[in-house]
């Protein structure tokens, strides 16, 4: 029986809740091991000369695109620019077993708890020690492909009741996008983000020791 090939490996997406992220109309580009060497480091996360083109390139953005870009946004009295200069910071936004989707992105802006990143750069690249070192995938990877009776990452949260049942605790939060739920029989809480799974975490949550919290 021949290996399965990589179209047939489980995504993950560790994006969090209102993070809002614009492509900026690129395309994926692949990343050898060697260029991620030479682009990132441990210290300070990307190399000095590669930051400094990302922050032209930043600054280019900014100077062609602002203007239009917070038209977007010209009926929303809670969205404020970014204050701090528009930091540039990278993360994974997607990983397989082998593979890692990386985004270079600066934030542009803020709205309540919402945060509007810009694409720089998107990059696919193979996963090898030097880059799970680096982003941590190893602890993501054991976080995310967690299952518990057939529920993981993406598993839709109408599943999760028809699994595991309906006696839980939620905790008690303000969006309904993102809520924590704790089953007590099976020590597990579950994260859901946009009606699916987000990942499970073994072990009763800080927040069931307060009273922000309601059982089902």
């Amino acid at each position: 029986m021949s290996p399965p090939c990589i179209a047939e490996e489980k995504w993950y997406t560790p994006v969090d809740i209102g993070e809002h992220i614009d492509l900026n109309g690129l395309e994926e580009e692949k990343l050898s091991n060697a260029r991620v060497k030479e682009i990132f480091q441990k210290e300070t996360v990307f190399k000095k000369d590669f930051l400094t083109k990302l922050e032209k390139h930043r600054d280019q953005w900014l100077e062609n695109n602002q203007m239009d870009y917070r038209n977007k946004f010209k009926n929303d009295r809670t969205f404020h620019l970014d204050r701090s200069h528009h930091p540039i910071s990278a993360s994974i936004c997607q990983f397989s077993k082998s593979k890692a989707k990386i985004y270079i992105k600066f934030i542009y802006g803020h709205s309540r708890w919402h945060h509007f990143y810009i694409i720089l750069r998107a990059f696919l690249v193979k996963r090898d020690s030097y880059l799970d070192e680096i982003f941590g995938l190893n602890e993501l990877e054991k976080k995310y492909s967690y299952s518990f009776k057939g529920v993981t990452h993406g598993t839709a949260a109408i599943e999760v009741e028809q699994r595991l049942g309906g006696d839980y605790y939620e905790y008690a939060g303000q969006s309904p996008q993102y809520r924590n739920i704790y089953y007590e029989k099976f020590n597990l809480e579950i994260i859901i983000q946009n009606s699916k799974v987000k990942y499970i975490h073994k072990g009763k949550p800080s927040w069931m020791d307060t009273e922000l919290k309601f059982k089902k």
